[in-house]
């Protein structure tokens, strides 16, 4: 058995007429059920505005009680971007004088998220300003450290993150403040810029970049070691990648594996991205990731023949072609372990026979 009783589950079904009659026949509002969850979280839940109106004006059910995971109402509200019965919420506990047990504001769940985490988590732009000017801070990190802009941005709810952003940037506070936001790192060790390169959300890095004042931190490490430019390349980004580039960070950053931005982009076969960061003065084309492998070494291995060919063009002198790996081979014994009958293959190996002999 779940638990629930009959006004519960009247609630779950948003059956206003059997939750009438229930209320009537003396059914306890304030009773809880399956994972600890009330009529009014029920009601929160589906969105249905009759039924909060009824549970908290009529009856005089609690908003301040929590369920299993630590969620009043307004919070399930906000999860699953219930616009209409976050306001009602918010006005009824904003009326104390007709309300016996208001909404905590500033509550933080089990994993230590609030109202604003959860709106995070559902991406409603409009749920913003309703939190907001109700007093919800913008800037309070759950347990693992995520603020609400990290939480919207790892979820891909970029307007959301967006919205959030214009709010910080009118609010008052310094840029150096608001960086200390932005900057934050939470959960994996990543900040808003991490997720925004990973996900390559080249709008709202300029977004990021704006509401600091120039203050954003590009050389952040996750845990992996991994900056926002080295995840962009892990994942393929290249406007992400070129964008970052742009703004001086070190093309030359080791992070997880030991491997360069120049490594990953060779792995994800991109020989655009390959040309942008060897176009870049200063980068290093002859690192040696964990594995003892250069960025030519490591194509060779995954027969990355046009990246190859790139590298030996634009950055031949440093690619440090007879570069041996931790099995003793160079990128001309890798090529030659396959079937010649890639003729870019064959053109990479006269390139490298070339050099040899010079």
């Amino acid at each position: 058995m779940d638990g629930d009783t009959p006004l519960i589950v009247a609630c779950n079904m948003t059956d206003e007429y059997l939750a009438v009659r229930l209320l009537s026949a003396g059914c306890r509002v304030d009773a809880s059920g399956y994972e600890d969850n009330t009529a009014l979280h029920r009601a929160a839940e589906r969105g249905s505005v009759e039924l909060v109106c009824l549970l908290v004006d009529d009856s005089d059910a609690d908003m301040a009680l929590t369920n299993a995971a630590g969620n009043t109402p307004l919070m399930v509200a906000c999860e699953n971007g219930n616009v209409d019965v976050v306001r009602c919420l918010l006005q009824r506990s904003a009326t104390t004088g007709n309300c016996h047990h208001p909404a905590p504001l500033h509550w933080g769940n089990s994993d230590g998220k609030t109202c604003l985490h959860m709106a995070a988590l559902s991406g409603q732009v409009e749920l913003v300003d309703l939190l907001l000017e109700a007093g919800v801070s913008a800037y309070d990190v759950d347990s693992a450290g995520n603020t609400a802009l990290v939480l919207a941005i790892w979820l891909r709810n970029f307007d959301f993150a967006s919205k959030l952003l214009e709010t910080m940037i009118s609010s008052g506070l310094s840029s150096a403040q608001r960086a200390d936001c932005v900057n934050r790192q939470g959960e994996l060790g990543r900040n808003a810029t991490h997720w925004a390169a990973l996900h390559g959300a080249v709008g709202l890095l300029d977004a990021l970049s704006v509401a600091v004042g120039g203050r954003l931190d590009v050389e952040a490490r996750d845990v992996a070691g991994d900056t926002p430019l080295l995840l962009a390349a892990k994942a393929d980004r290249v406007d992400a990648l070129r964008w970052l580039v742009g703004r001086n960070c070190d093309v030359n950053a080791r992070g997880e594996l030991g491997r360069t931005a120049l490594h990953w982009t060779v792995m994800a076969a991109d020989r655009d991205a390959v040309e942008r960061l060897l176009a870049v003065d200063g980068v290093a084309a002859a690192v040696l990731d964990e594995a003892d492998c250069t960025p030519l070494l490591l194509a060779a291995l995954h027969h990355r023949y046009a990246e190859m060919r790139t590298i030996l063009r634009s950055a031949a002198s440093d690619a440090d072609v007879d570069r041996r790996d931790g099995e003793g081979r160079t990128a001309l014994h890798w090529i030659c372990k396959v079937k010649l009958h890639d003729i870019l293959a064959v053109t990479v190996i006269k390139s490298i026979l070339a050099l040899l002999i010079t």
